[in-house]
């Protein structure tokens, strides 16, 4: 008889699971810049976790671009490419030290979350926000 294959699903991990597949996930979204370390750099938590929640949930290239976006918006002037990289970096990292910049992202990207057609999120939408 042919065993069936079973899949993991976020339900059947266990706590002492999701970090290292997290770290994994980030290690290769920001390859170019150091792996999962990039967000301790970015230097404010509440910009870092946005971004990584992000990216997390819209994949790399879509959430790097909402990112990007958010980022311009907030004063930064970085090309929309997609990629996450040392200029991406930079611009979250200057954006992270002023208090109004940060508030100025995290509305933004919060915004660009709404209308990026991810319903099944709208919950979540809204968590990072400063407003």
């Amino acid at each position: 008889m042919r065993s069936r294959t079973r899949y993991v699903v976020a339900g059947d991990l266990k706590q002492k699971d999701i970090k290292p597949a997290y770290r994994h996930y980030f290690d290769q979204a920001f390859s170019k810049i150091g792996g999962a370390a990039a967000l301790d750099r970015i230097g404010n938590p509440d910009v870092a976790s946005a971004v990584a929640d992000t990216l997390f949930r819209s994949g790399p290239g879509k959430g790097t671009e909402m990112v990007q976006d958010a980022a311009n918006a907030s004063g930064a002037d970085i090309a929309k490419d997609n990629a996450f990289g040392s200029r991406t970096l930079d611009a979250l990292k200057d954006i992270a030290g002023s208090d109004e910049r940060t508030r100025i992202f995290l509305d933004g990207l919060a915004d660009r979350r709404e209308t990026g057609g991810f319903e099944r999120e709208k919950p979540r939408f809204g968590q990072f926000r400063r407003r």
